[in-house]
């Protein structure tokens, strides 16, 4: 299991280093003199950035290089290959919670244990979604499902909080025992969207033709 991991983080390592890169740069440059709460809106984007590429990365190569039935050869089974990628998913948000964990010591950004959940959380659901719909309907697929996901997402969201002022009410109303109950079911969510997920793959990728 501990190869397959290996695998794919070579397999992923160019689009790992390149995000990377371009978070740095934009917390260097474009981050100076921008509040916490600006810095940190812009670390959750990259790291659901991250958390949405890979996996989809990762399908795209094994499907490109016919990895499926090389793997048929070897004494791994299927099974296997799913749950190390998804093992794999969780080092990695446990990465990014680690590296933000550091950034808002560095920044002195408040409630950094409510975001880490916030962040952990969607990194888990959406690698695990994308993963998901990868296996079943192939890499080429998943991008567009994601991408038609994100839209509606967005444009939900858009009515749901019309202006500023609202998100602003929204947050003081949040009060410490709200917050750690929303801290609690976001974390419980994120576990129980990531195990489904990871059972469904597997009966998937069981019954898929390579």
């Amino acid at each position: 299991m501990l190869g397959l991991m290996k695998k794919d983080l070579i397999t992923a390592k160019k689009q790992l280093i390149i995000v990377a890169v371009i978070m740095l740069m934009y917390v260097l440059i474009m981050g100076m003199g921008k509040s916490t709460d600006w810095l940190s809106g812009m670390f959750v984007g990259y790291s659901v950035a991250i958390m949405s590429v890979v996996p989809i990365t990762m399908v795209a190569y094994d499907e490109k290089n016919k990895w499926g039935r090389y793997s048929s050869a070897m004494p791994i089974s299927r099974r296997t290959c799913v749950v190390s990628r998804f093992l794999l998913m969780l080092i990695m948000t446990v990465v990014i919670v680690a590296a933000y964990m550091l950034f808002s010591m560095l920044s002195g950004i408040e409630d950094a244990i409510y975001l880490m959940t916030v962040i952990a959380s969607l990194c888990l659901i959406i690698s695990s979604f994308i993963l998901t719909v990868a296996y079943r309907f192939g890499s080429d697929k998943a991008r567009y499902i994601f991408m038609a996901a994100i839209f509606i997402i967005v444009f939900a969201l858009s009515f749901i909080v019309k202006d500023s002022a609202a998100t602003d009410e929204a947050a003081a109303a949040i009060s410490g025992t709200v917050e750690n109950l929303l801290t609690v079911g976001t974390a419980a969510v994120a576990i129980l969207v990531y195990i489904a997920c990871m059972a469904m793959s597997v009966r998937i990728y069981a019954r898929k033709d390579l």
